[in-house]
């Protein structure tokens, strides 16, 4: 095997990394620097995104009903929609919530992790 490589004028050992910020020709310094404002944005939007879905699990469409035998039962519990509603408020605020997570821990994490 050495001799194959010595034929063909091989270098010996490793070659020295002197770009080591550049990766298939992408200086991912100025990537990262481009990115962190749309990042900045997308964090933002999903922390709206969160709170708005919060706020809409304790305002229920149609109130609460007020009479004595179902006092604080919602009015539409009984509708499909209202139904419908709960399950995708539900995963819209557990969706903004794990992208806020993972986007925070991403811009904390290092590039040269794996």
């Amino acid at each position: 095997m050495s001799d194959f490589l010595r034929l063909h004028l091989a270098p010996r050992g490793r070659r020295p990394n002197d770009d080591e910020k550049y990766y298939y020709g992408i200086d991912w310094a100025s990537v990262d620097a481009d990115f962190k404002p749309f990042i900045n944005t997308i964090i933002l939007v999903a922390t709206l995104i969160a709170t708005v879905t919060f706020a809409a699990a304790f305002t229920m469409p149609g109130g609460f009903d007020t009479s004595a035998d179902n006092l604080g039962v919602a009015t539409l519990v009984k509708k499909a929609a209202l139904k419908v509603l709960i399950l995708s408020d539900t995963f819209a605020m557990g969706c903004s919530i794990v992208v806020v997570f993972l986007l925070s821990f991403a811009m904390l994490a290092e590039r040269d992790v794996c």
